[in-house]
């Protein structure tokens, strides 16, 4: 397996572009040191002391710290802990490090507590907060499209209770939405598209019958009918 490359960029301001802000390449001297704050834009080295540093990871990028010192000590430990793993066979952990998902949920339902949410709502966010929080490991921080694609995984490998009116999709398609808005109450919203939830379709409801509709007005006095003639204008 071939080593992974761990490119080091530099999110900086160009002025006069539609979208100043970028990723430019960091440029190093050669003594292999980063130049501090030198970037590559449009082929020429430029100075920018604004912005911070990031490592290119298979086309994913991850915070280095603000100086091109911090950026180049990251990427060293990394390619020292891939050269050791791909020598010795065997992996090393990652270490976690930032806001645990469960202490999040928790002060997530603290917060739907004081605001006085209905107790059923609360709990119906809790029995699928609490199912992702079981499924996903990761902090906070990391957290991606994928682990609610695996929670949807997760949740189609659960029994299904038998209820006469039941509709499994629809509960997962609730218990996915209901994720989806704990994850934007700390910062993660908008990882799926309207698409990517699950889907569902709703029961069919069975209409009364001419015969049924008479047989009820039929018996029903004056504020009967008015609710009857309510119900099937509103197509209750």
């Amino acid at each position: 397996m071939g080593m992974v490359r761990f490119s080091i960029y530099k999110y900086v301001k160009i002025e006069g572009k539609v979208k100043p802000w970028s990723y430019k390449k960091a440029v190093a001297g050669a003594n292999g040191k980063l130049k501090p704050n030198v970037v590559l834009v449009d082929g020429k080295e430029e100075t920018h002391p604004e912005g911070y540093y990031v490592l290119s990871i298979k086309g994913q990028r991850e915070r280095a710290g603000l100086t091109s010192l911090e950026a180049q000590t990251e990427q060293r430990k990394r390619l020292a802990k891939q050269r050791y793993q791909k020598e010795a066979g065997e992996i090393i952990p990652e270490e976690v490090t930032g806001t645990l998902l469960a202490d999040a949920a928790d002060q997530y339902f603290m917060n739907l507590e004081s605001q006085g949410k209905d107790p059923k709502t609360i709990r119906a966010y809790r029995a699928a907060v609490d199912g992702f929080v079981a499924t996903c490991k990761k902090p906070v921080e990391k957290i991606g499209k994928q682990d609610l694609f695996d929670y949807m995984g997760w949740l189609r490998r659960q029994p299904i209770p038998v209820r006469k009116h039941g509709n499994p999709d629809r509960t997962m398609f609730n218990k996915v939405g209901h994720v989806a808005i704990f994850l934007k109450s700390i910062g993660k919203g908008g990882l799926l598209k309207k698409s990517e939830y699950p889907q569902y379709e709703e029961k069919l409801i069975a209409a009364h019958t001419d015969s049924e509709l008479n047989f009820l007005y039929s018996r029903a006095d004056d504020d009967q009918r008015f609710l009857l003639d309510f119900a099937l204008g509103t197509g209750l």
